[in-house]
């Protein structure tokens, strides 16, 4: 189990008015989860499988494309569920997660108004990531993301960032190259 607990204000904007957390007021608190998971390694007795649950960091390669963003005040984790199979020739990653919730507001202890949680308004990503580690002096990082978005949002253009209803998929790659005095890069 791991629990990281996150305290953040800007200096001068909440003054002494603002305490770290309050529970008179949802979504006037500072005081935060920014990583809670459950870890489990060698599941169902395989070697170099693992399965990690909760809010997390998603980071890959040089952080270009998924990353924690750490030196902001906050950083970036998600909520959600990844699986890692790990040897010495590759890691391979599968996840899903959820990159917004609209049923539930934040620091609230219920979901919407009608007391349920639909999920139909939401934001979603799923990915497939492998580092291929078998090619001397090179690494060799093939990816694919679905992002779905199902959020609602008449004021937004088609292509916006994260526009309304849409789904989204891309395949890359990132290749690494280090031989000597010579580092490469390409994603």
């Amino acid at each position: 189990f791991y629990l990281e607990i996150l305290d953040s204000a800007n200096w001068g904007e909440y003054g002494s008015s603002q305490p770290a957390c309050t529970t008179v007021a949802i979504g006037q608190c500072r005081l935060g989860i920014r990583a809670g998971y459950v870890l489990i390694r060698n599941v169902a007795g395989v070697s170099g499988l693992s399965l990690k649950a909760g809010r997390q960091y998603v980071v890959f390669g040089n952080q270009r494309l998924f990353g924690h963003f750490d030196w902001s005040n906050t950083g970036y984790s998600h909520d959600g569920v990844m699986l890692q199979y790990g040897s010495s020739v590759v890691d391979s990653y599968v996840g899903w997660f959820r990159s917004a919730e609209t049923d539930l507001p934040e620091a609230a202890p219920y979901v919407n108004g009608n007391g349920h949680s639909n999920g139909r308004a939401d934001g979603d990503f799923w990915l497939l990531y492998n580092q291929i580690k078998s090619v001397p002096g090179f690494i060799l990082e093939p990816y694919y993301v679905l992002y779905q978005n199902n959020i609602r949002d008449m004021n937004r253009g088609l292509f916006t960032p994260k526009a309304p209803s849409q789904l989204r998929h891309m395949v890359g790659i990132r290749l690494e190259m280090r031989k000597g005095n010579w580092d490469l890069g390409h994603e």
